[in-house]
């Protein structure tokens, strides 16, 4: 939002530049009216200043406006994504570790996965990476954040 003050001060500034105009006018000396020309110069000058200062805070704020309307609408689509998701326990999870899983019902044609808890709680959907070895314990990583969590077939 522009600074009430700045705007003031911006009419303040051309009311000044005119009243020195109609001094101008009435002014019949050459040294009053180059001293006249001068305030008027420095009227003008200070106008165009404030003018400037006025320009650069509304388009620091209009920048403003458009990130966090950006941020908004992002927030906004993560709302209704994080609804397809529930806190589940995997099992057989080891103690303690839980994750996101898509829930059966609005998971459509995508494969069941879960979600990394930590990025979950940052507005971030980030798809849990399973790994495991010729052992019966497997691991699921988070390629985002790098939480491993552990898992037994």
């Amino acid at each position: 939002m522009v600074d009430t003050d700045s705007i003031q001060d911006l009419f303040i500034s051309f009311k000044a530049a005119f009243d020195v105009t109609k001094g101008l006018v009435e002014l019949n000396r050459d040294d009053k009216i180059q001293h006249a020309v001068a305030e008027l110069n420095s009227a003008l000058m200070d106008a165009q200043g404030k003018a400037i200062a006025a320009y650069t805070a509304q388009a620091a704020f209009a920048e403003k406006v458009e990130k966090l309307e950006a941020e908004l609408s992002r927030l906004k689509e993560w709302s209704g994504e994080k609804e397809r998701y529930e806190l589940q326990s995997r099992s057989p999870i080891s103690p303690g570790a839980i994750a996101y899983r898509i829930r059966e019902e609005l998971r459509g044609n995508e494969p069941v996965h879960w979600l990394c808890p930590t990025c979950f709680q940052d507005n971030v959907k980030s798809i849990l990476q399973e790994s495991g070895g010729a052992t019966r314990t497997k691991t699921a990583n988070c390629p985002r954040c790098n939480t491993t969590l552990e898992f037994r077939e």
